[in-house]
């Protein structure tokens, strides 16, 4: 340990705060802070030497791996990024903390899990005892800015910490929203001030409405996408669903104008309760649709061509940042907080577990560009909570010991690393998942008559779709997923325990958060401690 970073530590343990120097015991002895809470304002009184390199973190949301052409995607969705993976380490199998925004983000900017941050529904927020990334750069000097689609993204839910500028979008929820008041901050900040800089855009997330429509399947009439502001308009005049065949209603609720339609989301959640006891159940009568595969074939379609709007939006960013002189010597990130699935099982949306919404895009650009150390690609299994100790430790500081992820420094520099499980809390729905190597586990916290899937384990390697559960031939490998499973919840509780704050949400928030198809969800409104105790009424998973 160098001298600097010693001194960081011990100092901070000195005045107050109890920082645990093992990874391995912090995560089993929560970090007490100083009677006001605010040790990370140590930071900036104890560093020596300030770094000297810009961070830069950009963000898809909603956006699946697979999709991008260096994934394995269509290369006409992601021709910018692609080109700019070229430049990174590609993460093969980055997994996010949760699979929806506000837990994802609140541990890619804490390095904790869920049930540590306590950031777990709609009612909580970050706590301000969190010390967060934006938080530790402020303290040294940095000037912060976060430029965000809004959302879960919002003040409100306490993500502004440690940002000297937090600018939330309101109209499109797009990325290029996001970046014009980026740019403009960044241009009016002397070239000699280092800066953090986090921007973000809704792109692929429902409602798919891309200004560009792609070209249907052929033989598909691909309805208009006013076609289903007009279904809305209808049943929320009087009308029932039920004049509609299933299959528009479907490619209805996934491109509706929610900011028009209010009413229309809980419409749809009553009468699909009414057609089937459980969400898994309603898409099974969905697939016996005469045009499910078109139906299914033309959603995935709208969301690649919003993605190839943000690609387009990232493409423009970068560039911006090489005019500006920024970017040849500065931390670049490019990441996603959760996935999509499209039926992979039996739903389309997030807030489940599995790989398609717990696989997300995970680049990561060193100052100075790719060194010839640093490997193009890495296997190995990564996490969304091991953002910020990777900053911090390219920046040459220790994360606080609290924190549950590790730096990926090591395997950007080709050097291994001890493998590690990857575990995804599903705050939203009962499901919680493990990945390790070439496993995935998925745990059904709560199990109701009519679900269609329980616990299950898949071989991701040969099965990279998880079609078929492998349980019964690896029972040593599904015990000891679940075990680990179980360990890192109840550390992660232990660390949460001290934590929780309540959202105070505006109107303004609550707009943007219906235009996203959250308000109005009585899932959403659960507590945290119902929530493995009470299957959600309207637990649908589609987002």
């Amino acid at each position: 340990m160098s001298i600097v970073r010693w001194i960081l530590v011990a100092a901070t343990t000195a005045l107050g705060v109890t920082l645990v120097g093992s990874w391995f015991l912090a995560r089993n002895e929560p970090l007490e802070y100083t009677a006001e809470g605010k040790a990370r304002r140590l930071w900036h009184r104890l560093a020596r030497e300030a770094p000297a390199h810009d961070v830069f973190v950009i963000a898809i949301d909603t956006l699946r791996a697979d999709a991008l052409g260096v994934y394995g995607g269509d290369p006409s969705n992601s021709p910018a990024l692609d080109r700019f993976a070229a430049e990174c380490t590609v993460f093969e199998e980055a997994v996010p903390a949760a699979c929806w925004t506000l837990p994802s983000f609140s541990s890619i900017f804490t390095g904790l899990y869920p049930p540590a941050h306590a950031v777990e529904d709609d009612e909580s927020k970050a706590d301000d005892r969190l010390i967060t990334l934006a938080e530790i750069l402020s303290g040294l000097g940095y000037r912060t800015g976060a430029f965000t689609a809004g959302g879960y993204l919002a003040e409100s839910f306490g993500l502004d910490q440690g940002f000297d500028e937090f600018k939330v979008g309101k109209k499109t929820r797009l990325l290029d929203e996001s970046i014009a008041p980026a740019k403009e901050w960044l241009s009016s900040i002397d070239r000699s001030e280092r800066v953090f800089a986090f921007v973000h855009g809704f792109d692929p997330h429902r409602p798919y409405r891309p200004a560009t429509l792609p070209s249907p399947p052929a033989g598909y009439a691909a309805p208009a996408l006013d076609a289903g502001d007009a279904m809305a308009e209808r049943v929320t005049a009087g009308g029932t669903l039920d004049e509609f065949p299933l299959g528009d209603v479907k490619v209805a609720y996934h491109t509706v104008d929610l900011g028009r339609t209010r009413d229309f989301d809980e419409i749809y959640r009553t009468w699909m309760r009414a057609k089937a006891p459980s969400s898994e159940q309603f898409h099974q009568l969905w697939k016996q649709s005469p045009r499910f595969s078109d139906e299914l074939a033309w959603l995935r379609a709208l969301y690649d061509a919003e993605l190839r709007a943000a690609d387009a939006a990232v493409e423009d960013f970068l560039a911006f940042l090489r005019r500006s002189g920024r970017y040849d010597d500065a931390i670049v990130i490019f990441l996603s907080d959760h996935g999509e699935q499209f039926m992979e099982h039996s739903t389309i949306g997030h807030t489940r577990t599995s790989r398609a919404e717990s696989r997300v895009p995970l680049l990561v650009r060193l100052p100075g560009g790719k060194r010839a150390d640093q490997p193009a690609r890495c296997a190995e299994v990564v996490r969304g909570i091991d953002v910020m100790p990777t900053v911090l430790d390219v920046l040459g500081l220790p994360a606080p010991a609290i924190a549950q992820g590790r730096s990926l420094l090591p395997l950007l520099q080709g050097v291994d690393l001890p493998d590690l499980p990857a575990c995804t809390f599903g705050t939203k729905y009962p499901e919680d998942g493990v990945t390790f190597r070439n496993w995935r586990f998925i745990e059904r916290t709560v199990k109701e008559e009519g679900d269609l899937f329980g616990d299950r384990l898949y071989d991701i390697g040969a099965d990279p779709n998880e079609a078929r559960d492998v349980t019964a031939e690896h029972a040593d490998v599904d015990a000891r997923m679940r075990a680990f499973l179980s360990t890192t919840r109840a550390e992660s509780e232990a660390i949460g325990a001290q934590f929780g704050a309540a959202v105070d949400g505006s109107n303004d928030d609550e707009d943007a958060l219906t235009q996203l198809g959250y308000v109005g969800d009585a899932e959403a409104k659960k507590s945290k401690k119902s929530k493995k105790a009470k299957r959600p009424d309207n637990s649908t998973g589609e987002r």
